[in-house]
This record gives C-alpha cells, sequence and structure tokens, in this order.
C-alpha cells in the first residue's frame, strides 16, 4: 500500500521547503516556500516519535552537514541521507548513523551515466546494496523524463523509464524520484509518472513534487496499484502548509496519529495486528519492526484514528443536522416529561395513551437517539471548523 514518507530538506544549514525548479547557486533566483527557525532535529525527533521509518535527509548544496548530523544522531540508524554522497564519503554517512545513502549526481559526470561510479559506490558501502538509494529526480521535456542533476538544474542523458529501472534496480534498494517541476509548487503530482513507476519498479520508490492534500495518498495509491509511496512537504503546516483554495484535510487527528491509522492499515495486512509499519524491505528480520514510541496504538486506537482522519459529511449537513437534533431534543423532553408526569393534556382522555410513563420511555429513547446524531455531527462540525484554520494538511 502507498504511505507516506516524511522528509528534511536543508538548505544552507536550516530546515527549507524550496520550490524545485528555483534551485541554484544565485540566492536572488531562489524561491523558498518555508524556512523553519527549528533544527533539523526537531523534525527527526518528530518522525521517530510517530515511527515514520523511510525519511529522507536532503543536503541542498553546502553547509547542511552539521545538521544532518544532528538529524542523524537524533535518529541513529533510521534516516536516510543524501545530497553530495559519493564513493568516497558514503560509508563516512553510514557510520555517522545513516540507515542509507541517497546518490545521484555523483553518478552523472558531465551529465552522462557512469556504471563505474556507481559500481564504485556499491563498493564503498562493502556491497551491500539494500544501503544504497538511487535519486532519479527527473524533469519532463519532449514528451520524457530526463534525470536532473546540479540541483534539478542540469538534464542528463538518462531517460526515466523501464529499460532504466531495471538497469538499475540490481544495484540498489529503493528509488527516490523528485518531480522536478511540480516540486514545491502544491498544484498536484505528475499522475502519468506516478502510474509509470507502479508499472516499471520491483523495489520500493518513494514519489515527490506536487502533494497537496490528504486524497493525494489515496490517488497515488489508485494510479500506482500501491508500489510507490508519496512524500509530502510544502502542503504540511510543520513546513508553513496553507490552505489555498484546496480541499484541506489533517494528517492528524486530535487525539492519535493519523499515521497510526496507516500502520495499522499496513500492519494489519502484514502481521494481522495493529502497529507501525516500518516503511523497509520486507527483507528486514520481524523483529525490526518494533515501535520506537513508549505507548503502541491499540487496535481501538487505530480505528479511532482512521474515524478521525476527515469529515464524513459535508460541513452544510453538519450544521443542519446539530439544529434539527437540537430542536428535536428539547421538542421530545418537553413531550416524554409530560406524559411521564400524567399531564393532563396527555393523558386522560378516551384517546388518549392510557400509561402515560411507557409512552415516556419511547419518547425518552428518541430523544438518546438524536443526542447520538447530536454528538456525531457536532465532531463533524469541529473537524470542518478545525480544518479552516490549519494548513493543507497538518502535522502535530
Amino acid at each position: 500500500m502507498t504511505i507516506f514518507r516524511p522528509c528534511i530538506d536543508l538548505h544552507s544549514g536550516q530546515v527549507k521547503q524550496i520550490v524545485g525548479g528555483s534551485l541554484s547557486d544565485n540566492s536572488s533566483e531562489l524561491k523558498t516556500n518555508h524556512t523553519s527557525n527549528l533544527p533539523a532535529s526537531h523534525f527527526a525527533n518528530l518522525y521517530k516519535r510517530h515511527g515514520l521509518h523511510g525519511a529522507h535527509v536532503i543536503m541542498l548544496g553546502p553547509g547542511n552537514e552539521e545538521a544532518a548530523q544532528e538529524a542523524l544522531e537524533t535518529w541513529h540508524g533510521r534516516l536516510q541521507v543524501g545530497g553530495g554522497i559519493t564513493a568516497d564519503n558514503a560509508r563516512l554517512w553510514i557510520e555517522r548513523g545513516a540507515d542509507k545513502v541517497i546518490v545521484t549526481s555523483y553518478l552523472f559526470p558531465d551529465a552522462k551515466f557512469s556504471p563505474d561510479r556507481l559500481a564504485a559506490v556499491v563498493k564503498a558501502t562493502d556491497g551491500d546494496t539494500e544501503k544504497l538509494v538511487i535519486d532519479l529526480s527527473c524533469r519532463r521535456t519532449d514528451g520524457k523524463w530526463m534525470v536532473a542533476m546540479n540541483k534539478w538544474r542540469t538534464l542528463t542523458d538518462m531517460e526515466v523509464n523501464q529499460a532504466t529501472i531495471r538497469r538499475l534496480e540490481p544495484s540498489c534498494s529503493e528509488f527516490l524520484i523528485h518531480a522536478a517541476d511540480n516540486e514545491g509548487l502544491q498544484q498536484g503530482i505528475d499522475e502519468e509518472l506516478v502510474s509509470k513507476l507502479g508499472q516499471w519498479c520491483t523495489i520500493p520508490v518513494t514519489y515527490a513534487g506536487g502533494g497537496r492534500r490528504l486524497e493525494d495518498l489515496d490517488l497515488v495509491e489508485t494510479l500506482s496499484g500501491g508500489k510507490v509511496d508519496l512524500t509530502i512537504g510544502s502542503a504540511l503546516d510543520i513546513f508553513g502548509g496553507e490552505g489555498d483554495g484546496l480541499s484541506r484535510r489533517t494528517v492528524l487527528g486530535p487525539e492519535k496519529a493519523w499515521f497510526n491509522a496507516q500502520a495499522a492499515k499496513s500492519k494489519l495486512s502484514q502481521l494481522g495486528t495493529c502497529g507501525y509499519r516500518t516503511n523497509l524491505p520486507t527483507t528486514r528480520p520481524a523483529d525490526s519492526l518494533s515501535l520506537d514510541t513508549p505507548n503502541p496504538p491499540t487496535f481501538l486506537d487505530c480505528l479511532l484514528s482512521a474515524a478521525i482522519m476527515k469529515p464524513v459529511v459535508s460541513a452544510l449537513n453538519a450544521w443542519s443536522c446539530i439544529v434539527v437534533s437540537v430542536f428535536a431534543i428539547v421538542i421530545l423532553s418537553v413531550i416524554g416529561g409530560l406524559f411521564k408526569s400524567n399531564h393532563h393534556s396527555m393523558v386522560g382522555s378516551t384517546e388518549d395513551p392510557p400509561n402515560g410513563p411507557a409512552v415516556a420511555g419511547s419518547v425518552f429513547a428518541a430523544v438518546i437517539v438524536y443526542a447520538v446524531f447530536l454528538v456525531f455531527c457536532g465532531f463533524q462540525a469541529y473537524l470542518h471548523n478545525r480544518q479552516s484554520k490549519r494548513g493543507s494538511i497538518a502535522l502535530n
């Protein structure tokens, strides 16, 4: 199934969300959606608390090594790191605590793919391809997706297609693919690319670029057959996500993490129980499915998380239901009270029921039903109200 993969993008030592196509050495061309005042370690700890494995830390240019190191120290052995990875430093980053290293530009000297460099990186990981992720971030040109390097500014000679995927799969454990033309714009994913990746890839692949709402997870799952995971960055409220007229959905419920519900779906399908998905290849031993949070969710927690993930009725219907329920409760309570007291207006005549308290019991049962409707509709209205005040996708 398609799951959410978090990210920590670093630029000049800070956590930022950047419009992908604007990256360059000229700072005046840079378009930034959000610059966080919080360190990379904060986000690493956030992902750790929610058990979000498979997150990637990307160093966009120089001056980011210290921040990346802080993130790795916060969640040792569970974060992937990329940006400036070469055969010379791949082993170093793994020793520093990276779960996997992500390599891209190094594989393309003079914008041409080098099998020798790929072999050198694999050798640097002692031949352990499980430690290597190949970044095939690309831009669309002339109807093709061409791998882009050098901050996505330079197109290489490699096309992202089935032949390329088949050629590279034996040398890595995952692919990371940013649609650079969509990155940071929050204008929707590249649906055709996601669909093709689902057809081509037989190992885990994460797509990033254009994700803007919770429904995009379902869309990616449908397009890829559940074979492609999705990274959402700029739309998250922790990265300054703001609703701009788009359909707003929250990632977290007020009590339990939405991620628990997503993990529950995955783990239920894998192990028949509720818990967190590691997002790692199934070759990992079962004991690696341990939780990193002190209070694992119960199955009920997971069901509640799924139930409160998003409203199931419209705001208009929710408020209409509230109004009707309130009036019904008040009117029926008065009527029930009159019957219970055998008030002369309700009982005593030949056509009135002989047993007022018995009728009152039925009326009060109806009051309880309307009270349940009131609670449900009130909660739905609360969800709509909360969404109108928060970012496109919220993460607490």
